[in-house]
């Protein structure tokens, strides 16, 4: 776990951008789509196994793990809430669903199943 450490400020910066990301396409009139992803269920999906998977490479232990995962669906779930809220925008389970299976994915695709990818990439940039 060392590895990713070395460039940690740079990782959560581009973690917290990436949250930035998820939240204002959350809740902007107008937010990308994915080709053919007429429901926006693979987005949902992708934005959160994204999300949960960049912090779980920072972050390998379980307890820790276990919280970012509950802390990603609880905000899931205040934007699907919030997006009610706004006029523009519907509250839908579905999409809080696809959050939870998109955070749920994230953890299973994350280190130790699969490469430390910030670490190999750190190892990149120290080559730099």
């Amino acid at each position: 776990m060392a590895e990713p450490c070395r460039h940690r400020a740079l990782w959560h910066t581009i973690g917290c951008a990436l949250i930035v990301f998820v939240i204002y396409q959350s809740l902007t009139p107008a937010p990308m789509a994915l080709p053919g992803d007429d429901g926006s269920r693979l987005g949902h999906l992708a934005a959160y196994g994204t999300l949960m998977g960049w912090f779980s490479h920072l972050h390998e232990r379980r307890r820790r793990r276990i919280g970012l995962a509950l802390g990603l669906v609880a905000m899931g779930g205040a934007l699907e809430v919030i997006q009610g809220a706004t006029g523009y925008r519907t509250t839908d389970l579905a999409d809080a669903i696809a959050n939870t299976l998109g955070v749920c994915l994230g953890w299973l695709l994350a280190p130790p199943r699969l490469p430390n990818f910030l670490a190999l990439a750190g190892r990149y940039l120290d080559r730099k």
